[in-house]
């Protein structure tokens, strides 16, 4: 927050991020399966969204970063 970081300059810097190879077809096949699938991480929610955006998962326990209305972080 002190050095100006915002929603979309943290995006930014993770934006080579991608799953590990396999980690995508592993969710698919354990869904299909009928399994529930969640995600627990020491990380934050902002590394997730962006390696694997719009992953369908059943739970998250994962730290998160709060931000306003335009984008600033306002607490986590």
């Amino acid at each position: 927050r002190d050095a100006g970081a915002t929603r979309e300059s943290i995006l930014a810097a993770l934006s080579g991020l991608e799953a590990a190879p396999g980690a995508l077809q592993l969710v698919a096949d354990l869904r299909a399966g009928g399994a529930r699938v969640a995600v627990l991480s020491g990380g934050v929610d902002l590394v997730l969204e962006a390696a694997v955006p719009g992953l369908e998962l059943d739970a998250v326990w994962i730290n998160r970063i709060h931000f306003d209305k335009d984008g600033g972080i306002i607490g986590s």
